[in-house]
């Protein structure tokens, strides 16, 4: 809470009246007059009315018997005066506000016991002594919960500790620079915690993210006394049990402080530091200086790291990597690549993916280590990345949902083969050019693989020839059809159950959405409007393209709440990160409203797994807690009859296969947008049949349905729900420009026609084709079994994430061999 003067000069100064001081005083502002106060009563004891407002103030503050002394002080004359008795009379009815020794005693102990190993030798070894001394000290609480602590009978104000508003003053620094510290906090150093308000102020801004995320707090006291005055003050122990809060004390602690930082050069150690006001005894050296030279050496470690780096790497172009893929892949290699794979520990799904991918590659006999924070109160700095990019020396890197050029600082060489791994539609995915890419190195070596749509290699400047399409692999190591132990089956066995972390209502949402766009507040007045449309959509989505419907819905609504043309980006973002969740939402929601009705009416039991099920509002009664992603996880795709499905963009969701894989039957909201994969693979066969008939105003060609086995099965599935489907399909000339850009395909297990066979079986799109999914998986265990093993079957063959390390090396190979021959071409 240091603040550092910028002035050039000394600042002016005005002496201050004493009648000015006095109106000062009336005003019982006491936290801020007293220091002066005191002052005036050091030069002239006897002014009778200063000290008649000194013992009025301390009276403000709940201090009975210091004020009684303050009156008992002033001459005999000046104590006879009426207002002087009267005040007396005031504060003798004042409770005393003395503190017993043992309470302050026990406070101490107890935050001393939170730290457990983690107490510093220096503290435990004062204690005895400090409490101690407390015999020959007083300690006074005030209304507002803060200690004035004097030597017993000690009247001077001037020698008493504690006189400041510590709280105000700590409450107000954190309204001023900690209110908005983001997702990931930089660690906090806080020196002096005697009072201890700015310790918690730190702490509560500080605190756990809903990632898991709390920075670490250093503490740091010169005077241990002086550390154990602060742990007596509040009851700390909650927050000092955490892990994060580390101490140093004693003369020495700067040293230990920078000793202990120059240990974690890997992580992020720049951070705020901040200085207790009052301080009494201050370190020596500067501390913050410490702190200092161990940034300054971190940096230092990261450029020599950076350059040796570099240097490993030069001259690896695209054919010096041919012939090292073309190596390991040779039979009886004895040289595998080496796949390094940064993850992090603040997504749970994103962790286990990578782990579960390095697990993959070393079961096809290659190396893999995963990069990742040491505990949840780390961040990983460029240093930490390089160090482990020279110890391993990949020949892969994989990252998931960001690209080399989006990469923290540039830390991976541009000269090693590098894979973004994409699960998720992230907005810097789609916001990317190849200008981004400056510096990057030879482009060649960047691949993309997972989700991908055309939107993405278009809008994100990527290569279409180096992107790999799949869907989101599952584990088959953790997902396997094995009974669980009868403990597991005790606590899952149901009839329906359903894990997501979406349990947010959709109006609770919509009004985040709203507070998440002060960014650009226009498109905030749309959202209500959205969620509206999206509950219109929600019951129809299987009957209607609801991708193209819903964006239409919110072109009209951004048409008529701003009455603007809106950036094409923008729209774009409020469609893929508003409007899209939004539906998502309200279509889980619904469907689970509606599970519940149908369980409670059948005598089924429902089982919802995920964070905050407990505090929905309708549904609370289902939650069973957050499932570990492993055994419990298998344990309840296993033992539940029915496992719901529901989403606004998928069908074919990695859930639905480590569904399977666990013997589990996934039951899926149906949705007609569903049926585009195998839409877009029956009319990229079309394309090779001749047209039954030609529309020449709307330049499009009619092909028959019973052209190709995918239009058949497409007509069948859209027949049997109802659907109102032309006997063939009609394909104008941006239809077909579309399926020729889209060079790259769909993968096939991204088909919900292929993963689930018939979704007629285990698909729902209302309440009774629900119910009767639910009947089915109850009544019907042969009809059950089939079902699961045909998509268990097809789900190890091509879901797993050996499956995914398998083609993505040949991929790259692949092209890397292309590339090398063009090169040499060129060369020639």
């Amino acid at each position: 809470m240091t603040q550092t003067n910028t002035n050039d000069g000394v600042a002016p100064t005005r002496t201050i009246s004493r009648d000015e001081i006095v109106a000062f005083g009336r005003q019982m502002r006491p936290w801020v007059w007293l220091p002066i106060a005191a002052q005036v009563l050091a030069q002239s004891p006897g002014d009778a009315m200063v000290r008649f407002l000194v013992s009025a103030n301390l009276a403000h503050l709940g201090l009975k018997a210091p004020a009684l002394e303050q009156l008992d002080l002033l001459d005999p004359r000046a104590a006879e005066a009426p207002e002087v008795a009267a005040l007396r009379t005031q504060v003798a009815a004042l409770p005393d506000n003395g503190v017993d020794h043992r309470a302050i005693i026990k406070t101490a102990r107890a935050n001393l016991d939170a730290l457990g190993e983690r107490a510093p030798e220096a503290l435990t070894g004062a204690f005895d002594a400090w409490a101690n001394n407390l015999r020959s000290e007083d300690w006074q609480r005030t209304t507002d919960n803060q200690y004035i602590r004097r030597s017993a009978g000690e009247t001077d104000l001037r020698q008493w500790r504690g006189l400041f508003d510590g709280r105000a003053m700590a409450a107000e620094f954190a309204s001023s620079h900690l209110a908005s510290l983001g997702e990931y906090p930089r660690p906090m150093t806080i020196e002096g915690i005697d009072p201890p308000w700015l310790l918690i102020a730190a702490a509560e801004a500080t605190a756990q993210r809903p990632n898991g995320y709390a920075p670490r707090l250093t503490i740091l006291q010169a005077d241990a006394a002086e550390a154990l005055d602060g742990l007596a003050q509040a009851d700390m122990a909650e927050l000092l049990a955490h892990d994060r809060v580390e101490c140093f004390i004693g003369p020495d602690a700067s040293a230990r402080l920078e000793e202990t930082l120059a240990s974690r050069l890997d992580l992020t150690i720049a951070g705020p530091f901040l200085r207790q006001p009052g301080l009494r005894t201050a370190l020596v050296p500067d501390a913050a200086a410490a702190k200092q030279n161990a940034i300054a050496r971190q940096q230092q470690d990261e450029q020599s790291l950076r350059e040796r780096v570099t240097s490993a790497y030069a001259g690896r172009d695209i054919s010096w990597w041919s012939r090292r893929y073309a190596e390991a892949a040779a039979p009886g290699s004895r040289r595998p690549l080496r796949v390094l794979i940064p993850t992090t520990r603040y997504s749970t799904y994103i962790q286990h993916a990578s782990n579960d991918l390095a697990e993959a590659f070393r079961s096809l006999g290659h190396e893999a280590e995963v990069v990742i924070e040491p505990d949840e109160y780390s961040t990983i700095e460029a240093r930490g990345h390089l160090r482990a990019v020279e110890a391993f020396e990949p020949d892969l890197i994989v990252v998931i949902n960001y690209p080399r050029w989006c990469v923290q600082q540039g830390v991976y060489p541009a000269e090693v083969p590098f894979v973004c791994w994409v699960q998720d539609a992230m907005p810097h995915l789609f916001e990317a050019r190849l200008e981004a890419r400056s510096g990057a190195g030879d482009i060649a070596l960047d691949f993309l693989a997972g989700h991908i749509t055309p939107e993405l290699v278009e809008r994100g400047g990527h290569d279409p020839a180096r992107a790999l399409p799949a869907s989101v692999p599952a584990s088959s190591r953790k997902f396997h059809d094995t009974s669980p132990s009868p403990e597991l089956a005790r606590l899952h066995e149901c009839e329906v159950a359903c894990a997501t972390n979406h349990s947010e209502t959709p109006r609770a949402m919509a009004e985040r959405l709203k507070l998440e766009s002060n960014a650009d507040s226009r498109l905030g007045t749309c959202i209500d409007e959205i969620l509206e449309a999206a509950e219109d959509l929600a019951p129809r989505v299987h009957e209607i393209k609801h991708h193209k419907a819903l964006k239409q819905s919110v072109d009209a609504i951004i048409e008529r709440r701003l009455g603007l043309d809106l950036a094409p980006e923008s729209a774009a973002r409020l469609y893929r990160h508003a409007a899209m969740p939004l539906l998502d939402r309200v279509m889980r929601h619904r469907a689970l409203e509606s599970a519940a009705a149908i369980c409670d009416r059948r005598g089924w039991r429902l089982h919802l797994y995920g964070r905050g099920w407990e505090e929905h509002p309708t549904l609370a009664q289902y939650a069973r807690g957050v499932l570990d992603h492993g055994e419990p996880l298998r344990a309840s795709y296993h033992l539940a009859k029915l496992h719901l499905h529901i989403s606004a963009s998928t069908m074919s969701h990695q859930r639905i296969v480590e569904c399977a894989m666990a013997g589990g039957l996934p039951g899926v909201r149906f949705f007609r947008d569903g049926l585009g994969v195998l839409v877009t693979r029956a009319q990229r066969k079309l394309l090779n049949t001749e047209p039954i008939g030609r529309d020449e105003p709307m330049h499009a060609d009619l092909f028959s349905h019973t052209e190709t086995p995918e239009s058949m099965r497409f007509k069948s599935i859209a027949d049997r729900l109802g659907l109102q489907e032309p006997a063939g399909f009609m394909m104008d000339d941006r239809r077909r420009e579309s399926i020729a850009r889209d060079t790259f395909g769909r993968p096939i297990d991204e088909d919900p026609c292929w993963l689930l066979g018939d979704p007629l079986e285990t698909c729902f799109w209302d309440d009774a084709s629900l119910e009767s999914l639910i009947e089915r998986a109850i009544e019907r265990p042969a009809w059950r079994a089939n079902i699961v093993n045909g998509i268990r079957r097809r789900s190890l063959e091509h879901c797993t994430h050996e499956a995914f390390a398998r083609r993505l090396l040949e991929k790259i190979n692949a092209e890397l061999r292309a590339g090398a021959s063009t090169a040499t071409e060129l060369a020639a």
